[in-house]
């Protein structure tokens, strides 16, 4: 791959472009004669941000065949960069670093996995400041709270919620790794997913792989429980397709969760549910008869752990090869408003919300293979509640939230993720609680949905980009 790319003005507020212009080679001459692509990658930063235009030195960076260039911008104002990489038809990450003057890493930003083969392709690079908060270049409209979030390969559905005036909403948006943008028109799927059935607020969703996505009750305009159970297939052009799974009223149920674990889907409620991913069958759980608090599943879905106050007699069950039981010494694991998440070590840390009713700084750090549980006492700074969690590689985010005294947390704090370290603890650019908070596949972790004080849902999107 032979490419050649300018810094020049953005199409977009307060974005700059780079134009990658790719000829993609082969293995072998004869394979590769005449075969030629072309990417054009977009760099944006947030909305009113200077930041692109303080760049005074780049570095881009092509993970697989690795390759790194620089260029520093030149007497007339513009960076170019001439690429000589040989396409391995791997799939790859383009890495932009952005320097000023003084050497300082400003601009941080990567790619979604991208093949690098004879393609032709337009790509979108978030950049901000490493290791904080900036708002997204698009904003949700309309503002939701109450929403069900997923994330795809692609990018992040955001289904359904409650609008600004209280109404139910049947909304879905996917905002999409490679233009960070709400997956505009031209796309497989165009700028909405089509409109839930019917409109829901507090449903759940998981993304069931092959970037289909399971979605789950929550309440009708009434109020009311609902029992609906949707698969929706995003891969149906236009604008994807739902299969309904079941309507059955006894299966109504609102505030619950979903987890994969092995061949299924487990939804949370009275009675729980496992859903065949094959068949899309749903059958009744006996015991235990009912689950609830937070699911979290280890990637290959061998090991389910719900907790919160409620489940088994201690506070957390664990699944594992179909068979639920009891953990023991759960303690702190009974807990409510909390959040719960992976990571990569095989452990599933459950953080922030309240025991026995008073908000806690505590987390506890499980290990569903051997059954260990650790207490991190005082891990949080701020002790909050409905906040928005989420962990990637090497960070854990806790963002916002609500204190003891029924004050919005503004800040998210940040832990390194193998070690739970503290790394920062960084402003929020909304503060906000109840609201979603999701890995998208270029590492940085997106944050939607929500309301402020005066209980108003949150337009802006927030995206928390790693230090690399």
């Amino acid at each position: 791959m032979i490419a050649a790319m300018v810094l020049r003005p953005g199409r977009r507020a307060s974005a700059a472009v780079f134009a990658m212009t790719a000829m993609a080679l082969m293995a072998t001459v004869m394979a590769c004669f005449g075969n030629t692509g072309t990417i054009a990658v977009t760099l944006v930063a947030a909305p009113g941000s200077e930041l692109v235009a303080r760049v005074d030195r780049v570095r881009l960076t092509l993970s697989d065949p690795l390759a790194v260039f620089e260029a520093e911008r030149g007497d007339d104002g513009r960076i170019s960069l001439d690429l000589d990489v040989v396409a391995s038809g791997q799939t790859g990450y383009l890495t932009f670093e952005g320097f000023d003057r003084s050497g300082e890493l400003i601009a941080y930003g990567r790619s979604g996995p991208l093949p690098i083969a004879a393609i032709s392709a337009e790509v979108v690079i978030y950049v901000a400041p490493p290791g904080g908060l900036a708002a997204a270049p698009v904003v949700l409209e309309p503002a939701r709270s109450e929403m069900a979030v997923a994330a795809l390969s692609f990018g992040v559905v955001l289904a359904g919620g409650r609008r600004g005036d209280g109404q139910v909403a049947a909304e879905v948006d996917i905002y999409s790794v490679y233009d960070h943008d709400l997956v505009p028109e031209g796309s497989a799927i165009e700028h909405r997913v089509v409109d839930l059935p019917v409109p829901r607020a507090g449903l759940a969703a998981l993304a069931g792989g092959f970037d289909d996505v399971y979605l789950a009750g929550g309440v009708d305009d009434n109020g009311e429980p609902t029992p609906d159970i949707w698969r929706l297939v995003t891969s149906v052009a236009p604008r994807g397709a739902y299969l309904p799974l079941t309507s059955q009223e006894r299966f109504a149920r609102s505030g619950i969760r979903m987890a994969m674990h092995g061949g299924d889907v487990v939804v949370t409620g009275v009675p729980p549910l496992f859903i065949d991913r094959l068949t899309g069958q749903i059958r009744e759980i006996a015991d235990p008869a009912a689950l609830g608090g937070t699911a979290t599943s280890s990637i290959d879905g061998a090991y389910t752990l719900f907790a919160g106050e409620g489940n088994g007699t201690e506070g957390a069950v664990l699944l594992r090869g179909g068979v639920f039981v009891d953990v023991e010494g759960a303690g702190e694991l009974a807990r409510t408003g909390h959040a719960a998440v992976f990571l990569l070590d095989g452990s599933i840390l459950a953080v922030a919300g309240a025991i026995a009713g008073e908000l806690v700084t505590s987390a506890v750090r499980y290990l569903p293979a051997t059954g260990d549980i650790e207490l991190l006492s005082d891990f949080l700074a701020t002790a909050r509640r409905d906040a928005a969690v989420a962990a990637s590689g090497d960070y854990v985010v806790v963002a916002g939230g609500v204190d003891s005294d029924g004050k919005l947390v503004a800040d998210a704090e940040v832990f390194v993720a193998d070690t739970l370290e503290r790394a920062a603890s960084v402003p929020m650019i909304v503060p906000r609680r109840g609201a979603n908070a999701a890995l998208l596949a270029n590492g940085q972790i997106l944050i939607a949905g929500g309301i402020d004080a005066m209980g108003r849902p949150i337009e802006v999107i927030e995206l928390f980009t790693p230090a690399p």
